[in-house]
């Protein structure tokens, strides 16, 4: 999903990372990566995955799981 931040004008590209056989959805939100405003909301058994267009998704380095 391709949106602009409201805070910072920053064009940013959303993607969401869902956990396999997960039946509980939760509401999570997403910041945006230049000024850390809440730019969306939505439920997913997962989490979001925010960066400036352009940038290539490159989530596999800095990840931080959301269970230990």
């Amino acid at each position: 999903m391709k949106l602009d931040c409201k805070n910072c004008n920053a064009e940013l590209e959303i993607n969401e990372n869902s956990l396999f056989y997960s039946e509980e959805k939760k509401l999570e939100k997403a910041n945006c990566p230049e000024c850390e405003t809440e730019v969306y909301r939505g439920f997913t058994d997962g989490w979001f995955y925010v960066a400036k267009q352009g940038d290539k998704f490159d989530d596999t380095n800095n990840i931080v799981f959301p269970m230990p």
